[in-house]
């Protein structure tokens, strides 16, 4: 079947369906991009044309910045070509890899080993253009990470959440308990890569972890997590419980968010200079 999303705010939405043998099937579907996308970029390197390039063949590695020791960076960049000529590969997949590379939101490169940013991070992709070795991005979606500027120190409003609560007395910027008017039956303290769950919630510009629950409470709480700053909240604000997959949060479908992370991405690939997407999460 074919499923539109209207967030994304496309106006008109339409699908083709490619029958044929399977011995076609990929001429088929190259007429179809060509006659039925005229409006939708497309590269002749990838989808249906991707088998005829040669250049999309070669083998790739990941690098991961400081959160694996010996990742890529301008310090080290002649050992790794070095090492990437001497065993064949073409490509190199940077992942943001919790902020060691860059962070996912906001594409802030990790000053650590990029001192300038952007102008640096691209500076390291000349040298491996240089040397004939192609650099992917790995956006990771939309996905924004707990260390972006969109989610500290003031997180921004259109964070995507899974459900909000709303606060049944007045909060102190000291409490480390969270009355709500809600219960807690399908809340859960627990969170993996597979299950979105998630243990912050975000009240006016403060993000407050939950550790435990109670009978209409969120207990054990750690105030101005994630950089923010603990604050006094009235009875009656919502607490929207943050939107969270593979540890790093989401924005809502409204509000902006979705469009901007999109712009960010887009940007920093061409402000960098990358070849390729790495499509994940």
């Amino acid at each position: 079947y074919a499923e539109a999303y209207p967030h994304i705010r496309l106006t008109g939405a339409a699908y083709a369906l490619a029958v044929t043998p399977r011995a076609g099937l990929r001429d088929r579907l190259k007429a179809l991009t060509e006659r039925y996308t005229q409006y939708i970029p497309y590269q002749r390197c990838a989808g249906a044309f991707a088998a005829d390039s040669r250049e999309m063949q070669g083998s790739y590695v990941m690098t991961y910045g400081t959160f694996i020791p010996g990742g890529l960076a301008p310090a080290n960049a002649d050992a790794w070509i070095d090492m990437l000529r001497a065993i064949g590969i073409t490509q190199v997949d940077f992942h943001g890899a919790e902020g060691g590379n860059f962070t996912f939101g906001d594409f802030e490169p990790n000053r650590e080993i990029f001192p300038e940013g952007r102008k640096s991070f691209k500076q390291l992709i000349d040298r491996l253009h240089a040397a004939g070795i192609r650099a992917i991005l790995h956006s990771y979606s939309s996905l924004i990470g707990p260390t972006s500027s969109l989610v500290t120190p003031v997180p921004h409003p259109a964070l995507g959440y899974n459900r909000a609560f709303t606060l049944a007395r007045d909060l102190d910027a000291a409490d480390s308990t969270v009355a709500i008017a809600e219960a807690t039956d399908d809340v859960s303290l627990v969170h993996t890569s597979h299950y979105n769950s998630s243990t912050y919630v975000v009240v006016d510009d403060e993000i407050i972890q939950f550790r435990a629950l109670g009978d209409h409470a969120l207990k054990d709480c750690v105030r101005g997590a994630l950089g923010t700053r603990p604050a006094a909240h009235t009875a009656g604000a919502p607490a929207r419980n943050l939107k969270r997959m593979y540890d790093i949060f989401a924005p809502g479908l409204d509000g902006g968010l979705f469009r901007l992370v999109a712009q960010n991405t887009a940007d920093f690939f061409n402000e960098c200079g990358f070849d390729a997407f790495y499509f994940d999460a």
